[in-house]
């Protein structure tokens, strides 16, 4: 293991094996950067993700609540908002915190109706703004026809 890599760097400072137990894997490559994962003497599973656009790794205790993914807003000064969305399967996608397509998802049955987003929300055409879900639906929007689901 590279300890002086972002995952190995963020298992030696969290403790080792004390913590996180044992490698399941070595290191893999992943869309967007790097995954390990760690299993525990109880059973329990961590993974470590890394990208470099961030420089950063993250870990997520498989065996919780969040293991299925994570979403997170950001809000700038002027009031946007930008929507953070992750899963270990889609992995991030942003959509517009104020928009129509994230109000639709989070208020009509938000990742158990439709999963976690794996587009961006974007401009396909003629004022047309859509998403892509894991559980195989989409969600558009435009000013002439409101909120689509496909």
């Amino acid at each position: 293991m590279n300890f002086s890599g972002g995952i190995g760097a963020r298992y030696a400072a969290g403790g080792y094996e004390r913590t996180y137990g044992f490698p399941v894997f070595a290191e893999t490559a992943i869309t967007g950067g790097a995954m390990q994962k760690f299993r525990t003497i109880s059973g329990g599973y961590t993974a470590f993700y890394w990208t470099p656009a961030h420089h950063r790794t993250h870990t997520v205790w498989e065996n919780g609540a969040i293991g299925g993914g994570v979403t997170q807003i950001f809000r700038t000064s002027t009031g946007a908002e930008t929507v953070y969305t992750w899963s270990p399967s889609a992995g991030t996608h942003t959509l517009n915190g104020r928009g129509a397509i994230y109000a639709h998802w989070r208020n009509t049955g938000f990742t158990s109706v439709y999963g976690y987003p794996v587009s961006d929300e974007v401009h396909v055409g003629n004022g047309v703004y859509e998403v892509k879900f894991s559980l195989g639906k989409s969600i558009a929007w435009s000013s002439s026809s409101g909120v689509l689901v496909k």
